[in-house]
This record gives C-alpha cells, structure tokens and sequence, in this order.
C-alpha cells in the first residue's frame, strides 16, 4: 500500500511542498505519495482524512497551525512549547501526535546568515509561523520583539516602530505575515523602510515569490536579505525523520 502523506492549508495550489518531499524521498517515492488537502472547512477535512487508513502524517500551513491543536491526541516538543503544529504523524493506532519543526528549520536558516550578536531582532506578525521563530530565537539565546497591528501585552504596534528603528544597533527584521506573498504581491509590511541601513538584515518567511517586495526595500540599502526557502527544505527533512521513525 502507498503511504500518503501531505499538506493541509488553504488556497496553497503554489505550495512547493509536494516538489519538495518528492526530492528528498528520492529513490523511495515509489512508496509513497504527498498531496494538497486544500480545505476552507477544517472539521470537514479531519473527517475525511481520519477515515484514510494509508494517511502516515501532514504538514500544516496557513491557516490552520494552531486550530488544528483540538483535533490532536498530542503535543511533542517544540510545538508544545510554542501551541503551534505545521507536522503531525498519524499513528496505527488512530492517534495524531503534534510537532513543530518549522522551528528546525529557522533555526538552519539563521545559522546559515552569521547575525550580528549585537543586533535587534524584530518580529511581524504574531501568528502560528511567527511563534516558531520566536521559539528558534530562545533556543539559540536571543530575545526579540513582536510588532502586530493588534498590540497586547508583550506585543508592540507598528506605530512603535519608528522610534525602535532609530537605534544605532543593527536590526534583524523577520516577516512572517503573508504581506507580499503570491496573493498579497502588492502589499508590504507597514514599517519605516528609510531607516534602514546596509547594517540591517530583513528575513521573509515567504518563498514564493522567491525575492519578495520587503526583501528589495532592503535590498536597495545594501541590507542583508533572505526569504524561507531555506526553512521550507530544512522543516520538509525534519518532518520526513519523524514519520519515518
């Protein structure tokens, strides 16, 4: 029997997901087969993904990292730490174990980017992606802070950010809203590019586009940039060793 495996989200036809697992499978994708459970109607999905006896695991992407949790009989790891899950293995047995190994993979990619010791870190948007990072960041012992349009405690507002932009430390700056996605192309996040410096590096999470319209405000200072092609390979391999096991 095939196993089948796949990704769970909502308007994702771009995904690079499927490519990718493919590649990594290699020689062994024979066995095995990675879909799209494109869904607007979670509950109905858990239903019909439930009854699929060659169902092995899934990713999850927007936007359902987090209210996929209700549906799970466990938490593993790091996505008991930040209450978001983009893997889950679905056992023998009927029972959904949740991880989290987008935390993996912005560990890999940070680690690939020599940051400065020094440096601010910034995060926007407060959603199941952006909990990962933060995740990432305490584990490599680095604070940051959370800029959301809906500020609350231990979150501060864009309005904010002019002001913390204005230090003389270089900044980190990491997107992880879907602002300039495929289907955002147009739209930026809302923060003072012209204070930035060709001391700064801007992180999207975004892959696709592969060079998003934060990354070239950046880019036209001379900052450093990336976007999150680096983690989407570095999850995809994390979550392959966990259905393998």
């Amino acid at each position: 029997m095939t196993e089948v495996y796949g990704l769970l989200g909502r308007d994702i036809s771009y995904s690079r997901s499927p490519e990718i697992h493919r590649v990594l499978w290699g020689k062994d994708i024979e066995e095995r087969d990675y879909l799209l459970f494109d869904t607007k109607n979670l509950i109905d999905f858990v239903g019909r993904a439930k009854a699929m006896s060659d169902l092995r695991g899934f990713n999850v992407t927007i936007p359902y990292k987090q209210a996929i949790i209700p549906y799970l009989d466990e938490l593993e790891g790091d996505a008991l730490a930040t209450r978001a899950v983009n893997t889950v293995k679905c056992l023998p047995s009927g029972r959904w174990i949740g991880y989290n190994t987008d935390v993996m993979g912005f560990e890999a990619l940070i680690d690939g980017m020599d940051l400065d010791p020094s440096s601010e870190i910034y995060i926007l948007g407060t959603g199941g992606a952006s909990k990962a990072v933060v995740r990432a960041l305490e584990k490599r012992g680095r604070a940051s802070i959370l800029i959301s349009r809906h500020p609350e405690e231990g979150v501060l507002c864009y309005e904010d950010l002019p002001t913390l932009l204005s230090t003389t430390f270089p900044k980190v700056i990491v997107n992880t809203t879907p602002l300039g996605s495929h289907q955002l192309p147009d739209q930026l996040p809302p923060i003072p590019y012209s204070l930035l410096t060709s001391e700064d590096t801007l992180i999207d999470l975004i892959y696709s586009p592969e060079e998003t319209p934060f990354m070239k405000e950046g880019q036209k200072v001379g900052a450093k940039v990336s976007n999150g092609l680096t983690m989407l390979w570095e999850q995809a391999r994390a979550a392959q060793a966990i259905w393998a096991r």
